[in-house]
Parts: structure tokens; C-alpha cells; sequence
């Protein structure tokens, strides 16, 4: 057998077969949004046909040189918002998203700019020429001003990231926080502390995708076989219905949104014997105890996937939308034991 057949194929034998400069090889073996999805397909499958493997020792060095260098600028991604009076993204945590996601970004080398849907004679299409004009090709979508909300956009042409649940259409790739499991780890932090009765008030759940109410319901029936205190629903909520729910129930401990003190304390519950407890936590030093959010790390890590899905060409809405949740941190009570 000749030297010849026994040499590795390069990104030269498949830029002659392919009828391409090598750069665009590089490119599109890597999937870069700048080659076409069907040019980046023949080259792909050119190089399966060739026997194409890339040599371990020059992808390490490539990594190695890559890692050494100074990160150079490739861009600003956008941070899509739709501010709808009284709502306004950057008064609440999606503000923390925001300054941790912008901060990982910088690390591959993009910026972030704020664009606002409901800023004045800015249709979705407007907006997304005016992306492209700019050669901006990652999108962030914060959070929305409701829940179960739609977006009509020309996504076909960018990366995707969501955060939370309140965009119902389309469906994109999602970074969340996990609360439930933040719900059962409460549950089970409440009972190794003696708690046998622990209610929860539901609020905004379905903006959470009702998964603070899968976390109570699951973790309560394991440790039960049965739901003692039913979840004080979001429509009853009024001093009224607080009251008769905790007459008939007597929790020792609830499971709410941050300002549950400040709710409670408009009733006449006996709060200072009632354990109080957030299964969000927007801050570690907030007066109660529960999971916080790990805001930062959310934010972080959609930054590292939205700029992965840029390099791998990922565009558009997905078939199958992948959901990472970030595990929150327990902080104990301060204020009640």
C-alpha cells in the first residue's frame, strides 16, 4: 500500500473535492452560522466519505493556543425584553440574569445589548432586520411581563435562549431555576425540623410551570401517602380566605412567594408561631429562610449555551427544546425557628 492511501485526509482533500477554499471547511466542519446549512451539510458528509478524522495533536494544540489567547470581539448578542407598564424587567431578579449572562458572554468575546419589543413603531421584523443588519446572531429572551405569553419573531434566523417559562410560543431552549426540587428540599429541611403540617400559597405558580405545586404535592404524598393541607389557591389569596384556610388547616410552617411576611402580617394569623418559608428567594439576605435562586449562575449558563448553539449553527426553534434547571441554595431562617 502507498504512502500515499495511508495519509491522513485534511481539510485540503476536502476542499479540492468540495470545489471550496479551506476556510470554509474549517468553518463549516465547525458549523459557523456564516455557511449555509446545506453547504456545511456536503462538506460534512464529503468528509465522511473521505474518512475525514480530525489529528487529535493539532485540535489539542488549536485548544491550547485558543485558551492562551486574549479573547477576540465577535460581536454583540441581544437581550430581548418586552416592557409592559407596570412591568419593568430591569426593577426585578431577570436583572441579575442579565448582568451574569453579559458578563460570561464577554468571556467568549460578544456584548450584550437591551432591545425592547414594545419600544415605539418596532414591529418583531423591524427588529429582527435590524439584528441582522447588525450581525447579531444570539438572541436572550428575559422573562415576560405575563404568563403564557407568545412572540411572533423571524427567530429562523438566530440562537435562542429563554429564561423560565412565561413565553409559551414558540418553544424554545430554556434555563430555569429547579424549583421542584427547591419545593421538596423545603419540605424536607421543614420535616427534619419537626414539621408534620406545612401548607403552601400558591402565587404565580404557572409562571414557575407549576412546578412549586409538583414539588409540594410530590413530596408531601411520599412522606404522607396523602395531601393533609390542600395549597391555598392563587384566586384565593384575600385576608378571608387566608384566615379560614389556616383556621381549618393549622400549618405550622408555609411554603410562599419573598413578601409572605408582609402578607401574613395584614391578617390576624399568629405569625410568630408560624415558620415562614420561600421557595425563591430573590436575595441570601432576605428576613426569610428557603432556597434562593441562584441568579447568577442562570444567567451564566444560558450565556455559555446561547454562544455554543451561535458556534454549532443552531437556529431557529427546535424540534425538541431542552430545559436546563439550576439547582437553588438552602438558606436557613434568620427571623423564625
Amino acid at each position: 500500500m502507498s504512502s500515499e492511501s495511508k495519509r491522513r485526509p485534511t481539510h485540503r482533500d476536502i476542499a479540492e473535492i468540495a470545489k471550496v477554499h479551506r476556510t470554509t471547511v474549517s468553518l463549516a466542519l465547525k458549523g459557523h452560522p456564516n455557511i449555509s446549512r446545506e453547504t456545511c451539510a456536503r462538506i460534512k458528509r464529503i468528509a465522511e466519505e473521505i474518512g475525514y478524522m480530525p489529528d487529535p495533536m493539532l485540535s489539542a494544540l488549536a485548544a491550547y493556543r485558543s485558551q492562551n489567547r486574549p479573547t477576540a470581539f465577535q460581536g454583540n448578542l441581544a437581550w430581548l425584553v418586552k416592557n409592559i407598564p407596570p412591568f419593568k424587567w430591569d426593577d426585578m431578579i431577570y436583572h441579575d440574569y442579565y448582568v451574569a449572562a453579559k458578563d460570561q458572554a464577554k468571556t467568549h468575546g460578544y456584548g450584550l445589548e437591551v432591545f425592547d419589543l414594545q419600544e415605539a413603531g418596532l414591529s418583531s421584523n423591524r427588529l429582527g432586520q435590524i439584528l441582522r443588519s447588525r450581525n447579531i446572531q444570539g438572541i436572550f429572551v428575559c422573562p415576560l411581563p405575563e404568563d403564557k405569553m407568545e412572540i411572533v419573531f423571524p427567530w429562523e434566523h438566530f440562537s435562542v435562549i429563554t429564561f423560565g417559562f412565561s413565553l409559551v410560543n414558540p418553544r424554545l431552549h430554556t434555563v430555569a431555576a429547579a424549583h421542584f426540587d427547591s419545593t421538596r428540599l423545603i419540605i424536607n429541611k421543614l420535616r427534619a425540623k419537626g414539621h408534620t403540617h406545612i401548607g403552601m400559597m400558591s402565587v404565580h405558580d404557572s409562571r414557575l410551570n407549576n412546578d412549586l405545586l409538583a414539588g409540594y404535592f410530590s413530596e408531601s404524598f411520599v412522606h404522607d401517602k396523602e395531601i393533609k393541607i390542600p395549597p391555598l389557591h392563587l384566586s384565593e389569596t384575600s385576608n378571608e380566605h387566608i384566615q379560614a384556610w389556616y383556621d381549618k388547616y393549622k400549618p405550622s410552617a408555609i411554603i410562599g412567594p419573598p413578601d409572605l411576611d408582609e402578607r401574613l402580617a395584614e391578617t390576624s394569623l399568629p405569625i410568630e408561631d408560624v415558620l415562614l418559608i420561600c421557595a425563591y428567594l430573590p436575595r441570601t439576605d432576605w428576613p426569610l429562610g428557603g432556597v434562593h435562586e441562584d441568579t447568577e449562575q442562570i444567567g451564566r449558563v444560558a450565556a455559555d449555551l446561547l454562544v455554543s448553539m451561535i458556534q454549532h449553527g443552531e437556529r431557529g426553534v427546535p424540534s425538541s427544546p431542552r430545559r436546563t434547571l439550576i439547582e437553588g441554595k438552602w438558606v436557613p431562617e434568620s427571623r423564625r425557628s
